[in-house]
Parts: C-alpha cells; sequence; structure tokens
C-alpha cells in the first residue's frame, strides 16, 4: 500500500516521540496501528508495554485498540493483542488517572479515589468560575474570567 510522505515519516521513524495530526478521516489511526506493526516488526518494540499513545477522546482510544488488537493479531503477534486492553493506549486523562492511581500511595492521595468525568470536571469549572466572579475578589476583571 502507499502512503503518503507524512504517514510513511510517522511509520518509519523511531526513537524520538512522534506527533500525527490531522483532519477527520485523513488516517490518523491507520498511520498509528501501522506504525506500532512496524516497530514490532522492526524489533524496536517487543512488548506492547513499550507504546504509549494518546488520543482525544475515549471512542478515538477504543478504536485504536481495536485495529492495534487486529494488525498485532494478523501478524501473529496473539499475545501481544490480548495485553492491547491493558497497554498504554487511552486519553490524556485515562493515561494520568492511571499514574495517579499507580502510585496514589506515594503522592499521599487516596487509591481509592476517582476521576471525574470531563463533563463533571467541565461543570466543577464553570462553578469554580462563577464563585470567583461572585466574591468580587481583588483586582479580579469579571470579563476575563468568562
Amino acid at each position: 500500500m502507499g502512503y503518503t510522505e507524512g504517514q510513511k515519516e510517522c511509520i518509519e521513524t523511531f526513537g524520538v516521540p512522534m506527533a500525527v495530526a490531522a483532519g477527520a478521516g485523513t488516517g490518523k489511526t491507520f498511520t498509528i496501528t501501522r506504525r506500532i506493526a512496524n516497530a514490532f516488526a522492526t524489533g524496536q518494540v517487543t512488548d506492547i508495554d513499550q507504546v504509549l499513545t494518546i488520543t482525544f477522546t475515549n471512542k478515538a482510544a477504543s478504536e485504536l485498540k481495536d485495529r492495534i488488537k487486529g494488525v498485532l493479531r494478523a501478524n501473529g503477534l496473539v499475545e501481544q493483542a490480548l495485553k492491547v486492553d491493558g497497554a498504554w493506549i487511552s486519553t490524556i486523562h485515562g493515561m494520568c488517572s492511571r499514574i495517579l492511581k499507580e502510585h496514589a500511595l506515594e503522592l499521599g492521595i487516596d487509591p481509592c479515589a476517582t476521576m471525574p468525568s470531563e463533563e463533571v470536571a467541565d461543570d466543577l469549572l464553570d462553578q469554580s468560575i462563577e464563585a470567583v466572579m461572585r466574591s468580587g475578589v481583588d483586582g479580579a476583571d469579571p470579563a476575563a474570567l468568562t
């Protein structure tokens, strides 16, 4: 299959972090999936736990996991495909939540604490902004807080 120059660079470049940014339907998931398959094929990666893939939505993370499982199975890496659900393939919120949970005691936080959903977090942010605006904090410009 032919790749665009950008896709080819992403698929074949290792040793540096790679950001894949493009519009909807342009092949981001395909490119990332091929990058991971190529990393295994070339020996750059020997375990899915060596891969960190961050995306913006839970839906995109789920799609990535499904496609990565498929390509790993197709390449005979069934054991690795079985590990994908526990791999570092998630949203930034999911990654941060996982890190906090795994290191809760070291960080002095309750290991049973849960992260609010994005909707709840947005509501809390809105409530905080409103509270600051109502409090009349010295020097606060209410117009700047909206």
